[in-house]
């Protein structure tokens, strides 16, 4: 699994201290953040991000992770 850092290089102007909020479930995802994982991952919805819980979250960024391991 990616890093929390990891994480929030990829989504871009939030730091782990966020990533970290948001997969605990402290925080909730923000509109323009649900913005940004909608672009990340076009297989969802703005909507779908806005209501993501962490495992959704935790799923989408581990795909990543394989997908650049596969890749070489």
């Amino acid at each position: 699994m990616m890093t929390q850092n990891d994480i929030a290089v990829v989504i871009g102007r939030v730091d782990k201290t966020y990533v970290n909020k948001l997969l605990t479930g402290k925080r909730q995802v923000s509109w323009p953040l649900a913005e940004r994982l909608a672009e990340l991952f076009p297989d969802r919805t703005i909507h779908q991000w806005k209501n993501a819980t962490p495992d959704d979250i935790k799923r989408a960024f581990a795909q990543i992770k394989c997908k650049k391991i596969k890749k070489g």
